[in-house]
């Protein structure tokens, strides 16, 4: 009996974020021009994607290269002489990844709140105008909420630590992404000696990784 309200409670739950999701994906098409090139800051994210794709991991003064790093792999899946082609591609990820950030969100409220209003927790997310619109303009905003969402769901863990080093290396993928995202260690330090008062060892074992896997981008700034 309890096994078919879990699987009734599980399906239910599925359908409406698959709906949210839908509904989230129609709002942003709406906002999406796809007739028209990326430019400006999205251009030069999407160019530098291309750079590493040939071996040039260069940094600019405001922006680290977690997105266009991200962005790469999927560039070289098309090879064309239109710019087009290209923006279509860096939009249509930008959106994916925008739509995919509903999931840590409900995870996140489901800590908080009742199934139910996470439910609506998330729906207030996705439908959110201004992430919309931000959602196709192949900026580095979406990719940037989901490691910041998926670092705090995994430090409000609860009384179990052991998933407690993902909350550290998404924080550090965060300032990969965006400098402001080192602000990050500061944050989920503090929240982590809130819910793990006796676990100081074990943080000087999360802090030596988020410094590691920091300090790709931290190299590169020093030698620029």
């Amino acid at each position: 009996m309890f096994f078919i309200q879990y699987k009734i409670f599980l399906n239910n739950t599925v359908l409406c974020l698959v709906a949210i999701s839908i509904i989230s994906i129609i709002l942003k098409l709406y906002f999406i021009d796809f007739s028209l090139p990326i430019y400006n800051d999205n251009m030069d994210l999407t160019l530098r994607a291309f750079a590493h794709l040939h071996g040039n991991f260069e940094v600019s003064e405001n922006r680290n290269f977690g997105w266009p790093l991200f962005l790469a792999p999927f560039l070289s899946l098309i090879n064309s002489d239109n710019w087009i082609n290209y923006s279509v591609l860096a939009r249509i990820v930008s959106l994916s990844v925008s739509t995919l950030t509903i999931i840590p969100m409900f995870l996140l409220s489901r800590k908080f709140f009742e199934n139910k209003y996470a439910i609506i927790a998330a729906g207030l997310f996705s439908f959110e105008p201004h992430l919309n619109q931000v959602a196709g303009l192949a900026q580095t905003e979406p990719l940037f909420l989901l490691a910041i969402l998926g670092s705090f769901y995994f430090i409000l863990s609860g009384k179990n630590d052991k998933f407690v080093i993902f909350s550290f290396i998404l924080a550090a993928i965060s300032y990969w992404i965006r400098p402001m995202g080192l602000i990050m260690i500061a944050v989920i330090s503090i929240i982590y000696f809130i819910h793990f008062k006796k676990s100081f060892k074990k943080y000087l074992i999360y802090l030596p990784i988020f410094i590691l896997v920091l300090s790709p981008v931290l190299i590169i700034r020093s030698e620029q």
